[in-house]
C-alpha cells in the first residue's frame, strides 16, 4: 500500500538538501568573492607593503582568511555524528530489546528511544527531520553548511562564526579608516582610488551586512557553548526552570560543568582559550554517546540537579 505520508517526507528530505547543496555554493560564492575583493582591490589600496605595519597586517588578516575557510570547509564536510549502537553499554542495549524500554520517561535514565527512528537515543541527541537521522548532540539544521550542526562539527561550526566575524569586522575597519584618512597607501595612484571607489564601497556594505547578521548569532552560539548547551536544550531547560519554580526550587543545567570544561568538551581538550580557536582535528573527549555531568564532577547522585531556591 502507498505511504503518502512517507513519500512527502522523502520528497521534503530531498528538497531541503538541494536547497542545501545551493546554499552552500551561494556561501561560497560570497566568501571567495569579498576575500578575492578585498585583496585584489581594496588592501592595495590602503595598506603600504612596504611597512613594516602593512606585513603585520598582511598576516593577521592572511591568518583569519586561512581559518574562515579552514572552519567552513570542516563544518561542511564534517557529519554532526549519527548513533552508533556499538558505543552503547551491555545494559542500554539489553533496556532497548524490551518493549517497556520505551515507556521510559525523560529524565529517568539517561538512554532514552527515539520514536521517530525506533532506535535507542543517547542523551542530548535528537532526530533530525531533514537528515532523517538521530543526531548527537543536536544544535539546528543549518543550511549554510548543508547538514545539521551537531557534536562532531559543532566546534567547526562556532569557530566559522567567529572568524567571519574577525575578518569582515577587520575589512570594515580598514576600509572605514581609510575613509578618514588614517588608512591610506601613499604609493596608491589616485586615478585608481577613484576608479575602483565603487568597489571599495560594495566590499564595505557587505561586510557591514555580514557583521550585523552574524553578531547576533555568535554571541548567541557563543552562550550556549559557554553554559555547554544546544539550542534544543536551552527550549527545554527553560522549561524545566520554569517547572522548578513552581516548585519553589531551581534547576541547574546537569552538563554546564564550568566555563573552562565547557568549552573543552565542544573545542577538545586544549588548555587555554587562545589555544582552543587554533585549526584543529584531534578527538573530541565525548563519543556523543555517553556525557560528563555536574553529579561527576560534584559527586551528586542525580544528575539533573534541582536545588531548593534561597
Amino acid at each position: 500500500m502507498f505511504d503518502i505520508s512517507a513519500f512527502v517526507c522523502s520528497l521534503g528530505r530531498l528538497l531541503f538538501r538541494g536547497l542545501g547543496v545551493l546554499f552552500v555554493a551561494v556561501a561560497i560564492c560570497i566568501i571567495s568573492a569579498t576575500i578575492f575583493t578585498f585583496y585584489h582591490t581594496v588592501f592595495p589600496l590602503v595598506i603600504d607593503l612596504d611597512s613594516v605595519a602593512g606585513w603585520v597586517q598582511l598576516l593577521l588578516s592572511s591568518w583569519m582568511s586561512f581559518n574562515l575557510i579552514f572552519n567552513y570547509v570542516m563544518v561542511v564536510r564534517t557529519p554532526a555524528g549519527t548513533l552508533n549502537e556499538s558505543l552503547l553499554g551491555e545494559e542500554e542495549r539489553k533496556m532497548a530489546a524490551h518493549q517497556e524500554f520505551v515507556r521510559m520517561k525523560r529524565g529517568e535514565g539517561f538512554t532514552l528511544w527515539c520514536h521517530h527512528s525506533d532506535r535507542p537515543k543517547p542523551p542530548r541527541a535528537h532526530y533530525c527531520h531533514v537528515s532523517g537521522q538521530l543526531i548527537l548532540k543536536m544544535d539546528h539544521f543549518c543550511p549554510w553548511v548543508g547538514q545539521c550542526v551537531g557534536h562532531y562539527n559543532h566546534r567547526y561550526f562556532l569557530l566559522f562564526l567567529l572568524y567571519l566575524w574577525f575578518s569582515t569586522g577587520y575589512a570594515c575597519l580598514c576600509i572605514g579608516l581609510h575613509w578618514l584618512g588614517v588608512l591610506v597607501n601613499p604609493k596608491a595612484d589616485e586615478a585608481m582610488l577613484a576608479s575602483e571607489s565603487h568597489v571599495i564601497n560594495l566590499c564595505f556594505i557587505v561586510c557591514i551586512a555580514l557583521v550585523v547578521a552574524i553578531s547576533c548569532f555568535l554571541f548567541w552560539s557563543g552562550f550556549l557553548a559557554l553554559s555547554n548547551q544546544t539550542t534544543i536544550e536551552w527550549l527545554g531547560n527553560r522549561q524545566r526552570a520554569a517547572d522548578a519554580a513552581r516548585q519553589g526550587k531551581v534547576f541547574r543545567n546537569p552538563f554546564d560543568m564550568g566555563i573552562v570544561d565547557n568549552l573543552r568538551e565542544v573545542f577538545g581538550p586544549r588548555k587555554r582559550v587562545f589555544e582552543m580557536m587554533l585549526p584543529c582535528t584531534e578527538p573530541l573527549p565525548s563519543d556523543g554517546h555517553h556525557w560528563r555531568t555536574r553529579a561527576d564532577r560534584h559527586g551528586w547522585n542525580d544528575a539533573f540537579v534541582v536545588d531548593d531556591a534561597l
